[in-house]
């Protein structure tokens, strides 16, 4: 639909009701406005008259002692919560970036296996989407872990510090300043109202910040038996 608006009249009878059609540019549906139009000019309503009921009325008008058309309440149609609707709020809330954790520290060796793990977060939220409330929750399902040296990983589980070697990762060159992170993949799901929960079908990933690592080979050290 397009257009800034589109005015249609409906006829019946002696009332006329004029409905403003608003196109809502943040949906495929649209918001309508309407009200019963004053008619002909029109006087006070006589005593002891009695209105004739008429769509959502406020006030009646008059003219020689009948009633001639009512004023309606402005109503808006009530608009869905759409999954589109609770993956842009999500999108704009931001989900938990996790922060990369490695050992041995800022500084590794190579051909040394390094430890990589994270910290979990939990989300959840009450957000306020089209006077609707609607509880989001969002739980990690895998990681995507980037060594820096232009090689990735992905697990399902966060891994565990040392002594734990749940994820690792063995460096072939020396480097002065890598650059590895980890990105998490979220599942969301929402309830509206306080209804049942719905999962969205799509994910939505988070990219964490990067951590600066050193790459170091050891020099051979002769030891005597």
């Amino acid at each position: 639909m397009t257009g800034v608006g589109l005015v249609a009249l409906i006829l019946g009878a002696s009332l006329h009701l004029q409905v403003d059609v608003t196109p809502n540019p943040d949906r495929e549906s649209v918001r309508l406005e309407g009200e019963l139009a004053k008619p002909r000019p029109s006087g006070p309503a006589p005593s002891g008259s009695a209105a004739t009921p008429a769509l959502n009325p406020t006030e009646c008008l008059y003219e020689d002692g009948a009633v001639r058309a009512c004023r309606a309440i402005a109503v808006a149609a009530t608009d869905a919560v759409l999954p589109a609707d609770v993956e842009r709020a999500v999108r704009e809330l931001g989900l938990p970036a996790l922060t990369i954790q490695i050992q041995p520290g800022g500084q590794t060796l190579v051909n040394v296996p390094t430890i990589f793990h994270t910290q979990p977060a939990d989300f959840r939220r009450t957000v306020t989407l089209l006077g609707q409330s609607v509880d989001v929750e969002a739980t990690p399902t895998s990681y995507r872990w980037n060594h820096g040296d232009g090689t990735t990983a992905t697990t399902t589980g966060p891994g565990r510090p040392y002594p734990n070697t749940d994820i690792t990762h063995t460096y072939q060159r020396s480097a002065e300043a890598l650059q590895p992170s980890v990105d998490v993949t979220y599942r969301v799901r929402y309830r509206i109202n306080g209804g049942d929960w719905q999962d969205l079908s799509s994910t939505i990933t988070a990219t964490g910040p990067a951590t600066t690592l050193r790459v170091t080979e050891a020099p051979p050290v002769l030891v005597h038996p």
